[in-house]
């Protein structure tokens, strides 16, 4: 029987009156087609523990396919509800979910120390959360500075700063931008800047770097694979992440895995979980002129490479040891979340309940 003749009619209309977009709606149609597709394939593969990387209705679904019949393990990699670049209805599915839990005492996992700090403070209550921190996997990179310098039309001499991921408002990257502009003139000629990730707000983002002059001295990579980044990362001197507000902030691991030091805001969640002195250019505030004075100050300092790739590595076993005992803990709490609870307040006043 096909998927789409699986899911109930009411659920479908129950989707359609749902208070969010029409982009939404279609994709929220989608995902109830989808999880009758997960119950088919969990029902066959009868798994261990069912993990559930980041909440979405989408996920969400899937997860209430498996209620009552397997464990569930939910990890919270960022948080939607207090990002600008997602929708509404986006941030109401993650608060209720957090809501859900703590009613339940139901454990998840969060990446960094900064997300559980937020959490705790917004929701002004102690959850049921484990700190269990990204690891990379990136490979190192054979080919030297120079002959990777010389492929991307990079001088051999400039002073290289690489920021990673997607370009937009949440990023910041154009803050780096706008803090370029405010090196000395003899300093700022000699930088070059390396955006790896795919332009989301490419008019905006072209502006201010051709009302900074600088051209010439920017690569947009777009997306690019983890071999490709690898090569941008040996080839960079310094990494920069300037996010409003980022969960972990992968980049910097990174980065440190190639020995570069970072330049960061002190209030980045993942501050107290990557942060030691050797690797680091902290700043204190968000101003332009600070941010200027950071990158001068990381371009003028001699680092020791060495030790920032020591710093860095974070223990497989560790990072083994940690989701073993997180998935231990579900498995024996065997705890869910009440999914009719958490989307209700999504449904128009005019709702058809969706386990009808």
């Amino acid at each position: 029987m096909p998927y789409v003749l699986k899911v109930k009619f009411r659920s479908y209309l129950n989707a359609l009156t749902m208070d969010c977009s029409l982009k939404e709606k279609v994709k929220n149609i989608r995902s109830l087609i989808i999880a009758e597709y997960f119950e088919k394939v969990i029902n066959i593969e009868k798994p261990n523990i069912i993990h559930i990387n980041g909440i979405t209705y989408g996920n969400l679904l899937c997860a209430d396919k498996a209620k009552g019949k397997y464990p569930i393990a939910y990890t919270l990699h960022g948080l939607s509800y207090t990002s600008n670049e997602c929708s509404d209805f986006q941030k109401n599915i993650e608060r209720n979910f957090i809501k859900n839990a703590y009613e339940n005492n139901l454990k998840f996992s969060v990446v960094s120390s900064g997300v559980k700090k937020i959490i705790e403070a917004d929701f002004k209550g102690k959850f049921n959360i484990c700190i269990i921190k990204n690891i990379i996997d990136i490979k190192d990179c054979t080919e030297s500075k120079e002959i990777l310098r010389k492929k991307y039309g990079i001088p051999k001499e400039a002073k290289v700063l690489i920021c990673v991921g997607s370009i937009g408002y949440r990023k910041n990257q154009i803050q780096v931008i706008r803090a370029i502009q405010l090196l000395p003139d003899d300093y700022k000629k000699n930088m070059f800047i390396v955006f790896a990730g795919k332009n989301k707000i490419k008019d905006s983002f072209d502006k201010e770097i051709e009302k900074a002059y600088l051209m010439k001295q920017v690569l947009i990579t777009g997306f690019v694979s983890k071999n490709e980044l690898a090569k941008l990362y040996k080839m960079a001197d310094a990494n920069i992440v300037l996010s409003k507000s980022e969960g972990f902030g992968l980049s910097i691991i990174e980065a440190g895995y190639f020995g570069l030091p970072t330049i960061m805001f002190e209030d980045l969640d993942a501050y107290e979980d990557v942060y030691f002195e050797e690797g680091f250019t902290i700043i204190k505030d968000r101003e332009d002129k600070s941010v200027a004075n950071a990158i001068k100050y990381t371009f003028d300092t001699k680092w020791n490479t060495d030790v920032i790739k020591q710093k860095s590595k974070t223990e497989e076993s560790i990072f083994k040891k940690q989701y073993l005992e997180f998935y231990r803990e579900v498995i024996s709490d065997f705890k869910f979340i009440n999914f009719d609870e958490i989307i209700k307040e999504m449904e128009s006043k005019n709702e058809i309940c969706s386990n009808q």
